[in-house]
Parts: structure tokens; C-alpha cells; sequence
């Protein structure tokens, strides 16, 4: 690789610049990664069973969440 002959001289304004863009970049991320569920044609017979789903999607999309952070951060 090539050298630089002169010093390079980065203002405070240019490292500013530089950590606001990745910052929005990282929420743009952030917010962009939305968890979807596909459901087909379902029957519920009880309320009971309604309520196990719905159980079961909080726990789901609390674990698609979570999983989704940590590869943010």
C-alpha cells in the first residue's frame, strides 16, 4: 500500500459528522428489521385455544425481538 507523505488532520467537526452518520445508519438498521409472522386459515374450537396462541406469538415475537437487538448492538 501506498504511503501519505503529509499528516492527515481530522477536525472535531469531521469526527462529529462521521459518528452522527453511523449512528443513524445503526437506527435505520434498528428500525428497518420489523419481525413478521405469517399465519394461514385457522379454527379455534375454544377460547382456551385462542388464548394459547396468543401466548405463544408473545413469546415468539419477545424472542425475535431480543435476537434482533443483540445484532444490532
Amino acid at each position: 500500500m501506498g504511503k501519505i507523505d503529509k499528516d492527515v488532520t481530522i477536525s472535531d467537526e469531521d469526527l462529529k459528522l462521521m459518528r452522527e452518520v453511523a449512528e443513524r445508519q445503526a437506527i435505520q438498521n434498528f428500525v428497518t428489521l420489523t419481525p413478521t409472522i405469517a399465519m394461514g386459515d385457522m379454527n379455534f374450537n375454544e377460547s382456551s385455544d385462542g388464548d394459547l396462541l396468543i401466548q405463544k406469538l408473545i413469546a415468539l415475537m419477545t424472542g425475535q425481538v431480543v435476537s434482533t437487538a443483540q445484532e444490532v448492538y
